[in-house]
């Protein structure tokens, strides 16, 4: 009996939690305004259908695989439930209406928004109760996470960016795990860290270059261990991490072209320095460290493009992870532009990257919503704890502001205002938020804190005709039909057009 109070006693948050968010799922619509961001809904339900009818998925171009296939299952189990009998496109072209079918299929796509939040706040409250060993105060942290503006935009839609992300911060804690272990004799940890970072750039191939910002992050959190160190490493452990760089640089120099070789030599030697200089600080062999880092990062790479090319038919879904330069074809004038021009396209990022210095700081300042609130408590705890922060703690958060700044940059090269990115910037602010809370001294000003920050970002949200809401309730968007069509090789867009004449939706 103590024993079952025991497991109950550590399951009921996930429980409340999992309620909170499926209630809240169902009561404020979620079958509403079926064509609201209707290009990425549409575009994931079609090929996750492809996929459950054993096609290969068309989409390659974030490449959403995970979700993709997490949309497939769920178009299998309401099949199995008889919701709907949509087992192939070709069922859809044939349905008696093809806008009815189109709105099933989305509303089931639409689960996987609910699947992915749920796991969001599970993370949350996992870590934040291995850290604080408090259940109540990591439930509300939990909660905090998901009212954040960047966590709570994905739940309202399916999109490809919260599975990548997921998959980035935990590639992230297996980092920070490895060097936490002590004598770095946890190799699993190393390999599976990067085994989730290209899970993440399946799904999303930006995570590779904005990966450098989170791991430079992780720093903080690697302890300082000197008295552990190692003995000297021995030329053969300095020949093998040597000789493991030079590998994958000659492995990248085969598959890469253009502005993306250098690209992908940066961010291997990236993680050669940085590994390099965590084991340093944690005290281990930097030499052992960075041979195993380089060669985990290469069977990581191969299993996964192989896997992944496997269950596509043969299809290669890695061309963006090889070549992210290709990426800029999204971001210049011409979206089209052939591969050759790929470099140009480069030039133009990096112009709209200079003329856009300001405006991350102007769109913080231009709307109260969490990052605002999130800056503001961050300095004005940094002031409550001036006396014990120490100029560790000071470095960690002027990086962790920058951070914020840098990935709102970069992600303003695509879209000037992109509530489904602020996910990948907001994360920086929210986690030194957290992290000066957790050095307040007592419990109980651990929670005032942890609920004033769920009180303000609601209070400015919770308001008629703030995005929040809009979001929530599903208003606004653009009517399917008078939207540009999006083209979706084997639907029958001549029908749908048909059926636009008729019933403009």
């Amino acid at each position: 009996m103590n024993q079952t109070s025991k497991t109950l006693s550590c399951l009921w948050p996930y429980f409340a939690l999992s309620a909170l968010l499926i209630l809240l799922f169902y009561v404020t619509g979620f079958d509403r305004n079926w064509p609201h961001w209707v290009d990425q809904e549409l575009t994931l339900s079609y090929n996750g259908l492809l996929v459950h009818s054993g096609s290969n998925q068309e989409y390659l171009d974030h490449p959403g695989f995970f979700s993709i296939h997490l949309i497939s299952y769920l178009i299998a189990i309401t099949n199995f439930l008889g919701i709907y009998q949509l087992q192939s496109v070709a069922d859809l072209n044939n349905s008696p209406s093809m806008l009815a079918s189109i709105k099933d299929l989305i509303i089931t796509t639409r689960h996987a928004a609910l699947i992915t939040s749920v796991a969001y706040v599970f993370a949350a409250y996992y870590i934040a109760q291995k850290i604080t060993r408090e259940r109540a105060l990591s439930f509300w942290i939990a909660i905090l996470v998901f009212v954040s503006n960047g966590v709570f935009f994905h739940f309202t839609l399916t999109r490809t960016e919260p599975i990548a992300f997921l998959f980035l911060l935990g590639s992230v804690y297996c980092y920070i795990q490895y060097f936490n272990n002590g004598q770095g004799k946890h190799l699993f940890s190393l390999l599976l860290c990067l085994l989730m970072l290209f899970c993440g750039a399946l799904n999303k191939a930006q995570v590779l270059v904005l990966a450098p910002f989170y791991f430079t992050w992780a720093f903080y959190f690697i302890p300082s261990d000197q008295d552990r160190n190692e003995a000297n490493a021995g030329n053969w452990l300095k020949f093998a991490s040597a000789l493991s760089f030079i590998a994958l640089g000659i492995f990248y120099s085969v598959i890469s072209s253009g502005l993306s070789l250098p690209i992908n030599l940066g961010l291997i030697g990236f993680f050669f320095a940085l590994t390099f200089a965590c084991s340093n600080r944690a005290g281990i062999n930097a030499y052992k460290a960075t041979a195993f880092f380089n060669v985990f990062y290469l069977i990581a790479f191969e299993v996964l493009s192989y896997f992944s090319f496997k269950l596509n038919q043969n299809v290669s879904i890695f061309s963006n992870i090889e070549d992210p330069i290709s990426m800029t074809r999204w971001l210049a004038p011409d979206p089209n532009a052939e591969k050759i021009a790929m470099d140009s396209n480069s030039l133009y990022v990096l112009n709209k990257i200079a003329s856009s210095l300001l405006e991350p700081l102007l769109s913080l300042l231009n709307r109260v919503s969490s990052p605002l609130i999130l800056v503001l408590f961050c300095l004005v705890l940094m002031h409550i704890l001036r006396k014990i922060l120490s100029k560790k703690d000071i470095l960690f958060g002027a990086y962790s502001f920058f951070a914020f700044y840098a990935v709102s940059l970069i992600n303003r090269t695509r879209y000037i205002d992109a509530p489904h990115y602020l996910l990948l910037s907001e994360f920086f602010l929210l986690g030194f938020a957290l992290t000066l809370i957790l050095k307040l001294e007592e419990s109980k000003a651990k929670m005032r804190a942890v609920g004033g920050l769920i009180f303000l970002i609601l209070l400015v949200n919770l308001v008629p005709h703030t995005r929040y809401v809009n979001l929530l309730m599903r208003k606004g968007g653009q009517p399917f039909c008078s939207s540009p069509q999006i083209y979706l090789e084997k639907i029958d867009a001549q029908k749908i057009t048909a059926e636009c004449k008729g019933n403009p939706i």
